[in-house]
């Protein structure tokens, strides 16, 4: 059978480590058979905030956003203008890319 951590922590609420968890539940005469992954670790996502949002001039459902990130994707500038959802989009809020 295999379970998430996730599920288990929400099961018995615990600041345990995975090692730990795993020692406890090997302890206790369950068998861990391993642990791995749910996934392939994220790469190139850069968390930023929106600045301020425009209408796309080419499509209708999608907007404008001029984000900056503690990211630097350009040593020139820490903003970037990128292109997003109508309704993800407004001042203020935080995404990735």
């Amino acid at each position: 059978m295999k379970a998430s951590i996730s599920w288990l922590k929400s099961l018995c609420p615990t600041d345990l480590s995975i090692d730990d968890i795993v020692r406890r539940l090997t302890m206790a005469g369950l068998e861990v058979d391993g642990v791995e992954p749910a996934s392939k670790p994220w790469t190139h996502v850069v968390v930023g905030e929106v600045l301020s949002v425009t209408q796309h001039p080419d499509a209708d459902k999608l907007n404008v956003a001029l984000a900056q990130s503690p990211i630097i994707w350009n040593a020139a500038s820490p903003f970037m203008t990128i292109a997003v959802a109508r309704f993800q989009s407004r001042p203020g809020k935080f995404g990735s890319t």
